[in-house]
């Protein structure tokens, strides 16, 4: 998803994105997408349609900016500006596993509250 997009690209994507065309983005986005489980290709629809969708009429610059920016956009717009859920739900979208590592990185609650990573004097001490 790292895949920068052009002007032209964009325009298209968009249409693609709203379910206005049925076939996929000329290459490299169809192949692509192509690889994609049906279900993944449509949840990655959503996501660039509902930033499609918000970006619309607004002043947007597309420049230097990816597929993937895109498609987070979307998920962080669904799901409040939760930074994790988004991350979480990216993840999903593109058919990926969730390791904590990669996707989302969540405190969990311990009798004595949640838990956090700290640094302390460049050493790492606190669970995750």
């Amino acid at each position: 998803m790292e895949y920068r997009l052009s002007g032209t690209e964009i325009e298209a994507l968009a249409r693609f994105a709203a379910g206005g065309e049925a076939r996929l983005p000329d290459e490299p986005l169809a192949a692509w997408f192509a690889q994609l489980q049906p279900n993944n290709l449509g949840r990655l629809r959503e996501l660039l349609n509902r930033f499609f969708h918000h970006a619309s009429g607004r002043n947007f610059d597309y420049r230097d900016c990816s597929l993937g920016n895109l498609v987070f956009a979307g998920a962080y717009l669904e799901k409040g500006s939760d930074f994790n859920a988004a991350a979480a739900t990216v993840c999903r979208a593109g058919g990926q596993p969730r390791p904590a590592s990669e996707c989302q990185r969540t405190a969990e609650p311990r009798a004595g509250g949640a838990e956090r990573r700290r640094h302390v004097s460049g050493q790492r001490s606190g669970t995750l």
